[in-house]
């Protein structure tokens, strides 16, 4: 060693101080050490420091990275340890208490707090009468993630013809022709009717999990008028509708009514049809002697 080389040393160690051995240890032991920037060995660094402040520098995958400075002193076998904070996710629902898969794994209910790797992961959330969520979510480097989900509920679909028809369902009104609402599993009872045409009584059943979709057609409110003989005309406010037998379609009131046969009398009447109620009517003839 030259004497100007002592010498710089000598002087390093009258201003700086003589180094010191430092051991600097990580958790989690993966983790990067990085001093005054240079890299050092992965979890755990022995080296010597001068005394004084020294910059660090700690990451891990999956961790918060530590930025900081640490301040060696004169003297020797000086020790560090780190631990690096776990990056979290976190997922919420709404509404909550969902059955959350990430990667195929049941990690809980929401809302929750979890620790994932960088990256894509695939996530599945399910919650009984709601559509199941199906996607990915992606975790940045070192960064706290919050993700939330709006979970919409499974619907059953009513539609009934005539549009104007009014539905009842459990002996609730739910709207006219056409409704959309959440029903629970199981059965119910519907009520549909409009004016004009025969009412409908019956049960839909709702299976769980599972969008419904339903229709109806509701018959006509008829007027059957049958006639003997076969052969006989009938006539309805003098217009022709049919031979022996009929069916139309007649709105509420009086209506005028005749029939005729070749042999037989021709009958005269009036039909009165009330409101909201299939109507029949029969007639017979009398022979002309």
């Amino acid at each position: 060693m030259g004497i100007f080389t002592k010498l710089l040393k000598g002087l390093k160690e009258v201003f700086l101080g003589k180094k010191v051995r430092v051991t600097i240890t990580s958790d989690p032991k993966t983790s990067t050490i990085i001093v005054d920037d240079k890299e050092t060995t992965k979890g755990e660094a022995s080296l010597k420091l001068v005394p004084g402040t020294h910059k660090i520098r700690i990451e891990a995958p999956g961790y918060h990275s530590i930025k900081n400075h640490f301040v060696v002193l004169s003297k020797p076998e000086q020790k560090f340890h780190f631990t690096l904070a776990k990056i979290v996710s976190h997922i919420k629902t709404y509404p909550g208490e969902a059955r959350v898969f990430i990667d195929d794994k049941d990690v809980g209910l929401s809302n929750l707090s979890i620790d994932l790797l960088p990256g894509s992961h695939k996530i599945r959330i399910e919650k009984d009468g709601h559509l199941p969520v199906k996607t990915y979510i992606v975790v940045r480097h070192s960064r706290e993630e919050f993700f939330s989900f709006n979970l919409k509920k499974i619907l059953t679909s009513i539609k009934v013809d005539p549009p104007d028809a009014d539905i009842f369902i459990d002996d609730r009104h739910r709207g006219n022709g056409k409704v959309t609402l959440h029903l629970e599993p199981g059965s119910h009872k519907i009520n549909i009717s409009a004016y004009g045409y025969d009412p409908l009584r019956n049960y839909i059943v709702v299976r769980k999990n599972m969008p419904e979709s339903f229709k109806f057609q509701l018959p006509k409110k008829q007027t059957i008028i049958r006639v003997k003989p076969d052969n006989a005309k009938i006539f309805i406010n003098d217009s022709f509708k049919g031979t022996g037998k009929c069916v139309v379609d007649l709105p509420p009131g009086s209506h005028k009514i005749r029939i005729e046969a070749e042999k037989h009398q021709p009958k005269k009447d009036f039909i009165v049809i009330r409101k909201n109620r299939r109507e029949y009517f029969d007639f017979r003839l009398a022979e002309i002697a």
